[in-house]
């Protein structure tokens, strides 16, 4: 518990010194998705047919790749940081073990991405003037679950990371995938289904516009879909942090 405070202690330090950078990317996103917005509202004012519960969704989408990328950001943006900077091999020379302080990383990385969708969500509706009536608890309890496969994705990227160190081109391009992780139908069942986070964002989408409604079923699928990717990241992981200690590659950087 000590360790997880002095983490939530050290990112709010970083958010007081460098408060500027989350406002300015909270106002960049805010006004990409306002436009694109009144860009879908002003078609479907034209020819275009486009139902007020497609609107929701796409005000739902948005928050969610907010979500998406705090998931997988917690993991790979870390060690990417640290391995950069020559300062991975300390981490693991401390007195807690490594996975430990990622595991504490990740809670502080989540929760920061959660209250920044959660801004990014009333700057939405306020814009817009739509506010969101969905089943709140069932929404966020799905987002958070779906996120899970994202961790795993984030750690296989991470392990990755600990033998290569630079992953730039990588790395943005991964951020593009998000997108189409959380913009693919993957609702109510087919092949995209099997991606991580499609099924339970897409399942979001449709529960705000009244297409679907939660079920246990649906927990089911969305908690089984985040569970293989979870082990498919802690195995690539593994194997792949047991490669760079044979090479001494966590020194390098």
């Amino acid at each position: 518990m000590k360790l997880l405070a002095n983490e939530f202690y050290l990112a709010f330090a970083e958010l007081r010194r460098h408060y500027w950078e989350p406002v300015f990317g909270v106002a960049v996103v805010s006004g990409l998705f306002l436009g694109l917005y009144f860009g879908v509202r002003a078609l479907a004012q034209g020819r275009l047919s486009v139902a007020a519960g497609d609107l929701d969704g796409l005000l739902l989408g948005y928050v969610s790749w907010g979500v998406a990328g705090a998931a997988y950001n917690s993991v790979a943006r870390h060690v990417t940081q640290e391995s950069q900077t020559g300062t991975l091999e300390q981490l693991y020379l401390s007195p807690h073990r490594f996975s430990s302080i990622l595991i504490c990383r990740t809670v502080v990385h989540m929760t920061s991405g959660l209250c920044s969708a959660a801004a990014l969500a009333v700057i939405a509706m306020v814009g817009t003037g739509r506010w969101l009536h969905v089943p709140l608890w069932h929404v966020v309890t799905l987002l958070l679950l779906s996120s899970v496969s994202l961790i795993g994705v984030g750690l296989a990227i991470g392990g990755v990371v600990l033998l290569q160190k630079r992953l730039s081109a990588a790395a943005a391009v991964l951020n593009i995938l998000l997108l189409v992780f959380v913009s693919v139908p993957a609702f109510p069942w087919n092949a995209a289904a099997a991606l991580p986070f499609s099924y339970g964002a897409s399942a979001v989408r449709a529960i705000a516009a009244g297409r679907a409604e939660p079920s246990l079923a649906l927990y089911v699928v969305v908690a089984a879909n985040s569970a293989v990717w979870l082990v498919l990241g802690v195995l690539s992981w593994s194997a792949l942090e047991h490669r760079a200690r044979s090479t001494n590659a966590l020194g390098q950087h």
